[in-house]
């Protein structure tokens, strides 16, 4: 599971660097696997998050209440940027978290990575989340009751 969430956010590498790619990917400094890669703690957040505010608004809010008024596009629209406000969140704050409770093992990492990969991981998340919600949001409004036709 780790591969597959470090494959995917290693595509944009470029948002936050190499230095960061490794601590997170659970690196020391000698190449050695020393802990639990945060890709996968991130990525499983992010996964679950999206599922979990897609399946809200569609399948709750529109289909289990029966209540037109959050078919609109603004409920949609607020639902979509609560999930990339959540995952740009959750993929700054982690490796933040780490840093500064002294987890990157590497000197050389520690001393290198700062806000700004930190921001720049936080994008990525943010990015994969967007995707990860647009499908799920064209795949499950199928069967919502009142927000078959939302977003589009």
């Amino acid at each position: 599971m780790k591969d597959i969430f470090a494959s995917l956010y290693e595509l944009m590498k470029s948002f936050y660097g190499s230095d960061l790619a490794d601590h997170l990917y659970g690196m020391d400094e000698k190449g050695d696997l020393t802990r639990n890669a945060l890709y996968n703690t991130v990525g499983i957040l992010m996964l679950l998050s999206t599922v979990a505010i897609v399946v809200f608004y569609y399948l709750f809010l529109n289909t289990y209440l029966n209540t037109a008024r959050y078919s609109k596009g603004s409920w949609w629209t607020g639902m979509f940027l609560l999930c990339l406000g959540f995952n740009f969140f959750m993929g700054f704050y982690l490796p933040y978290l780490d840093k500064d409770n002294g987890n990157i093992v590497n000197v050389k990492i520690a001393e290198a990575v700062g806000n700004q990969q930190f921001i720049g991981f936080g994008f990525a998340n943010l990015i994969w989340s967007l995707m990860l919600f647009l499908i799920l949001s064209f795949l499950v409004k199928r069967v919502s009751t009142n927000a078959s036709t939302t977003p589009f």
